[in-house]
């Protein structure tokens, strides 16, 4: 089969590589439809620890179902399906405990296991989820980042009426902002890129900021979708007493902060990575509804022969969510 691999840091090329079997409850799907993700920049760029190379990237995906192992029930040939990367031994203490992303073993396709930066990509049958004809293949693969805002939003507490803030007008926080929209807040998105603040109005927030404006000690819930240490600061600064702040972004540097700030305003702060397995259809329900317009947010469609440059244009935010497809 045909594959976008990533031969070393920086180094990409299309190479015919042997194409996945499915054995016991396994499933090989053809893939429709592939997302670009800022982890697939991180790999490319060699700055993800542990990384071995070659490496076949990409965990965001819609295809058809071509191939079942011989234990597989739950899905046959032909359904359309969308894939949750992340698998876990369903055995571990967090598992037991229905917190499924935080499994002691969790291997994740695209990362640990090869993508779908490729024309079929594998896992076992639990993971695929279908979806309905009325989705593009283009929508589905947007399934697996719109389940990271609607996971973050079920990590906060955001009610009815609240006012909430998201930092970065990226993908991950476009649909963090349409999931707060869902339950009920009025958002604030903020970006120190024009063209992304005026494209956060269309997207559904209710005002955009480039940052300096913002009220101090108002927002009842905070999402920092950048991994930026300032973001994080400007969140302590403008929660409420008693609100929530959620990291959602995927940082590399470390943060200095006064935690007095914390301890004196009862400042809720959590973490929100990923999803686990009950995000899913809540997420599928939400897009075939229309409730999560996800479909706006693809402004560039790709062969997977350009899949370096896909990456590229969204490192250099030339592209909000390049749709690689097959």
């Amino acid at each position: 089969m045909k594959a976008a691999v990533m031969l070393e840091p920086n180094k990409m090329a299309i190479q015919e590589v042997p194409a996945p079997k499915a054995s016991g409850n396994e499933v090989v799907v053809r893939v429709r439809a592939s997302g670009a993700c800022g982890s697939d920049i991180t790999i490319f760029r060699g700055r993800r620890a542990g990384m071995k190379y070659p490496h076949i990237s990409g965990h965001e995906v819609a295809g058809e179902v071509v191939e079942v192992g011989p234990n597989v029930k739950r899905v046959k040939m032909g359904d359309r399906v969308a894939l949750e990367p992340n698998i876990h031994d369903g055995t571990c203490p967090n598992c037991k405990r229905g917190l499924s992303i935080l499994c002691d073993t969790k291997v994740i396709v695209g990362i640990d296991l090869p993508g779908c930066f490729s024309e079929y990509v594998k896992a076992p049958e639990d993971y695929w989820y279908k979806f309905p004809d009325s989705l593009s293949w283009e929508e589905g693969a947007l399934i697996e980042p719109a389940t990271v805002g609607v996971h973050a939003v079920y990590r906060s507490d955001v009610k009815i009426g609240d006012q909430v803030c998201v930092f970065g007008a990226g993908p991950i926080g476009i649909l963090t902002m349409m999931a707060a929209k869902l339950a009920g807040a009025v958002v604030t998105m903020v970006d120190v890129v024009p063209d992304r603040m005026e494209a956060a109005k269309g997207f559904g927030a209710a005002h955009a900021s480039d940052g300096q404006d913002l009220p101090e000690k108002y927002f009842d819930n905070v999402f920092e979708a950048t991994g930026q240490p300032d973001a994080f600061l400007s969140a302590l600064r403008i929660t409420r007493r008693g609100g929530t702040i959620v990291t959602v972004g995927l940082g590399s540097k470390p943060v200095t902060f006064d935690l007095t700030a914390i301890t004196r305003g009862e400042l809720n702060v959590k973490g929100s990575v990923a999803c686990n397995g009950y995000d899913f259809q809540r997420t599928i329900d939400l897009i075939a509804s229309g409730q999560m317009p996800v479909k706006k947010m693809i402004d560039t469609v790709l062969p997977l022969e350009e899949t370096e440059k896909g990456l590229k244009m969204m490192e250099d935010r030339i592209a909000l969510k390049p749709i690689y497809v097959l």
